[in-house]
């Protein structure tokens, strides 16, 4: 129900019955709904509502001229109405039969502490308020106020009175209109427990059926709201349609007690009204007012998707599952790339070999020289049985794995001829200021695989001098 008071379903279950019920039946809030189009309804509405009230209020001053100075009747009844109606209050009866009828008591539902002035436009009554509290404006109309706290007390007060003295009989009367609910409620999901002293003054009842509707969701009253307040919406509202429909009236049976009288009678106009009846008291609404509902939690910020078509779950891998390309047991990416730097000198070697020697010398170099003379044994591979030293060598690597590469004959004895090397040095340097001249402003992805070639001979024709000249420094050659 939209207009119960909000509550959050994590709690609802540990409330009990009897607040849950109140949370559905009393209202908080006048605003039924915190829907964005009725927010923005009711702030536009706002200027309009305070003008609307200003013009009522002047125009309240003649309906009060009418109610003092026209005598009762018909006409009367008429022109009140439409004078309400300019102020907002329109009323509509159905079903209505008073006339003919010797009923003292009617009881009706309470829908805010107005209901006086819509039962006084219906019908020809004298409504009746407790515990010495009277509505506004209750001094134009015929009502009477009851100053006793409890049913005993009540009703021992309406004994005096001479509709209700059964010492007096009366032919001509006016019939009390008594509202046995202590306070307001929606209408919306149960009726209070009723009081059981208007049962007892008579032994037939007419129930009333109350409904009221207004434009924007305004609430009628709230619970704790006071007759003031509910005159001044009754002003600001646009308008607010009331309907008061007579019920066929109920008999008390024999030996029925006045409080089964009065449930039977609760549960015939709840059940006019598609609700229950229920035994909530007075004490329960203290407690519930004393403990109200906790509003809803907002929900949680939703995530904003990307844009573009939904991959399936099932054939999404998330990241955290794919793993990084795998190297050899003790390598990094350090040593795989002096283990292709000693290949591209040594392709004959295999990577094994070079791997397990640059763990011991960490030096390209000094695992070059120790190969070239010898300290470390292999067995010599192929250039199409050398694999790469990792899967995460390039286009380049293997590039430099597939070029030419001296036969382990040439290389076993290139250190015993220092003027042959010399002489390669020469070229070597030739060479590479060549390259240089003819390669210069190129970029290295605008290089043809014939210069990437060129480049990787000149790199090991360096390499291999470097190596030359240790050698030589070393053994002391001439």
């Amino acid at each position: 129900n939209s207009g119960a008071a909000p509550i959050c379903p994590a709690m609802e279950e540990t409330r009990p019955r009897v607040l849950r019920d109140i949370d559905k039946t009393l209202d908080l809030s006048r605003f039924s709904s915190s829907s964005p189009v009725l927010l923005l309804l009711y702030v536009l509405y706002v200027p309009f509502g305070l003008l609307l009230t200003l013009l009522r209020i002047c125009i309240s001053l003649q309906t009060v001229l009418l109610l003092v100075l026209f005598p009762e009747g018909t006409v009367k009844r008429i022109l009140l109405r439409i004078s309400f109606a300019v102020l907002g209050i329109v009323v509509f009866t159905q079903d209505f039969r008073k006339e003919g009828s010797d009923t003292k008591v009617f009881v009706s539902n309470r829908l805010s502490w107005m209901d006086h002035l819509v039962l006084h436009l219906a019908f020809d009554c004298i409504t009746v308020s407790t515990r010495g509290k009277s509505p506004p404006l209750s001094c134009l109309v015929h009502h009477q106020t009851f100053e006793g706290e409890d049913d005993d007390a009540l009703e021992a007060e309406a004994r005096k009175l001479p509709d209700f003295d059964e010492s007096v009989s009366l032919v001509d009367f006016t019939p009390h209109v008594i509202q046995p609910e202590f306070m307001p409620t929606n209408g919306s999901h149960i009726l209070l427990q009723f009081s059981s002293w208007p049962f007892a003054l008579d032994s037939t009842v007419q129930p009333i059926k109350l409904s009221a509707w207004r434009p924007f969701g305004f609430k009628v009253t709230t619970a704790k709201s006071s007759g003031w307040w509910d005159l001044l919406w009754l002003l600001y509202s646009p308008f607010t349609v009331f309907t008061v429909k007579l019920l066929p009236s109920l008999e008390c049976e024999a030996q029925e007690m006045p409080q089964e009288f009065a449930r039977r009678v609760q549960h015939t106009l709840a059940t006019e009204m598609g609700i229950q009846g229920s035994e909530v008291t007075r004490e329960d609404v203290a407690k519930w007012l004393a403990d109200p509902p906790q509003p809803p939690a907002p929900p949680p910020p939703q995530p904003i998707l990307p844009k573009g078509p939904i991959i399936p779950e099932s054939e999404f891998t998330p990241i955290s599952s794919v793993s990084p390309p795998s190297l050899p047991p003790g390598s990094s990416p350090e040593m795989e790339t002096m283990v292709r730097q000693v290949i591209a000198v040594l392709p004959q070697v295999p990577h094994t070999t070079i791997r397990n020697d640059l763990l011991k010398t960490d030096s390209v170099d000094l695992t070059i020289t120790n190969l070239l003379e010898g300290k470390v044994p292999y067995d010599p591979v192929t250039s199409f049985q050398q694999s790469p030293p990792s899967s995460t060598t390039n286009t380049t690597s293997s590039a430099k794995t597939n070029a030419s590469k001296p036969s382990p004959s040439a290389t076993a004895s290139f250190a015993a001829s220092s003027s042959t090397g010399r002489a390669e040095t020469g070229q070597g340097k030739k060479t590479s200021s060549i390259t240089s001249s003819l390669f210069s402003g190129i970029s290295s992805p605008a290089l043809t695989s014939m210069q990437r070639q060129l480049s990787l001979e000149e790199r090991k024709q360096s390499l291999l001098e470097q190596a030359r000249r240790r050698y030589i420094e070393k053994h002391g050659l001439s």
